[in-house]
């Protein structure tokens, strides 16, 4: 779910970050649970970080899908994800 919503950010043209991500998934997941699962997805390769501005110009670190993995993470979003609720 947490790499789906940064993927949804892309697809809209937004920068995404932890905290913009913790507010997204509010209803959805704390940000503990939020933070271990970024720390699997870095790991595995599927999400990358670089550092720049948020929208109000703050400095962070910006999460995106990388290269690789952009092709899994936008199957699994279209095939489960739709208008960021989960489909079953």
């Amino acid at each position: 779910m947490v790499a789906c919503a940064i993927h949804e950010c892309e697809l809209k043209g937004e920068k995404v970050w932890f905290t913009k991500l913790t507010e997204i998934l509010e209803n959805q997941a704390s940000p503990a649970t939020i933070l271990k699962a970024l720390r699997v997805l870095f790991d595995w390769g599927i999400v990358k970080g670089k550092y720049g501005e948020t929208e109000n110009g703050r400095p962070a670190r910006l999460l995106y899908i990388a290269g690789e993995a952009q092709d899994l993470i936008k199957e699994i979003y279209n095939k489960f994800i739709i208008n960021g609720t989960v489909n079953r």
